[in-house]
């Protein structure tokens, strides 16, 4: 309850001096100044330059080339115009690239929500291919992913990361708190590489997390090369998570590298209420 009542404080009071900023395909990101009259070109641009809690980018329609990496202040919101019409092409190629990073401190309150876009990773197969990521968050809770449309990343769709630790094999009791993952749809963004399976979505460290009424669907590789549609995060350690009428399936094929029984999800609705890491 005193968590409830932090961040509804946190948000009216960013609320009550909000701004919106926008971007459109054909804005100016030397000349625009984010105005509806003079918007910038490129998410890139505005994700530098929007840094105040509660303010959010607008994402008009059209469909936009993004070739860096975005890095999302906290508090701030990007708001799409909708899956059928805010189309964002990620052409950021470096090793394990992420096309938007929102990442801080362990425990940090991100009041944000990312909603209503396509976003696109390039994959053609392991050999034509751009970002390996889509959306990585760590250390922060209270952030809302929805009504998204995510497909073609070469490695994994979205990371929910609760903390900075790496590979934790004992619980650091430090989680990300009440992110919520809904009406979302992943493809093609899970590769199986032999050694590991990943996931389209990927989750640890997480306590009250919801994730519900998303599509998950990995069949679009060859056999034995499709990751999972949901999978564990650094072994996992999860806490009251509900995943709940979800549709998710991968192509059928051996048992996945990472399997084990750790929060490898397919072909299923699942409720995990638990109280622990997975061990």
């Amino acid at each position: 309850m005193r968590a409830f009542i932090l961040f509804m404080s946190l948000f009216l009071c960013q609320g009550i001096h909000a701004a919106t900023y926008y971007i459109s395909p054909s804005g100016n990101d030397t000349t625009g100044d984010g105005s509806l009259t003079l918007p910038w070109a490129s998410l890139h641009k505005a994700t530098t330059q929007v840094i105040t809690a509660g303010d959010t980018i607008r994402v008009l329609p059209g469909v936009y080339y993004e070739t860096e990496e975005c890095f999302l202040a906290v508090g701030v919101n990007i708001l799409g115009s909708g899956i059928g019409s805010s189309f964002i092409n990620s052409q950021y190629s470096n090793y394990f690239s992420t096309f938007l990073t929102l990442s801080s401190p362990d425990g940090t309150i991100g009041n944000q929500f990312i909603s209503g876009l396509s976003i696109d990773g390039g994959y053609v197969n392991d050999s034509v291919f751009k970002t390996w990521v889509a959306i990585w968050v760590t250390g922060r809770g209270y952030v809302n992913i929805n009504n998204c449309h995510i497909t073609n990343f070469k490695n994994r769709g979205v990371i929910f990361d609760g903390n900075h630790a790496t590979e934790p094999r004992q619980d650091t009791n430090v989680y990300a708190f009440y992110n919520r993952f809904e009406y979302n749809t992943i493809l093609n963004s899970a590769e199986n590489n032999g050694a590991y399976g990943a996931g389209l979505l990927n989750i640890g460290g997480q306590a009250g997390m919801f994730i519900h009424n998303n599509n998950l669907v990995q069949n679009q590789r060859d056999s034995f090369a499709n990751g999972w549609p949901i999978k564990y995060w650094d072994n996992g350690w999860l806490r009251g998570v509900i995943i709940h009428n979800n549709t998710s399936s991968n192509r059928p094929s051996r048992q996945l590298p990472g399997a084990g029984g750790r929060l490898g999800f397919c072909h299923r609705t699942l409720q995990y209420p638990g109280t622990g890491g997975l061990q």
